[in-house]
């Protein structure tokens, strides 16, 4: 429902390859996708020629004890 790319996770698909990354919007540019692994530096990609690129979806974790 809500699909505004504001800096969360989401799943999506570009050129055939599925990715999970922080994704935000950035008017008249495209989309920019964050890596984030704190074993590493954050890298960041820009997407400006959105044609083959679909977001999947939010990604949500949960977790429990069991």
């Amino acid at each position: 429902a809500d699909r505004r790319l504001n800096g969360d996770f989401f799943a999506y698909r570009v050129d055939g390859e599925l990715l999970i990354k922080h994704l935000d919007e950035l008017d008249g540019v495209g989309v920019i996708a964050t890596a984030e692994n704190s074993s590493f530096k954050p890298k960041t990609k820009v997407y400006s020629d959105i044609e083959d690129f679909e977001v999947i979806g939010k990604v949500v974790w949960t977790g429990t004890v069991l």
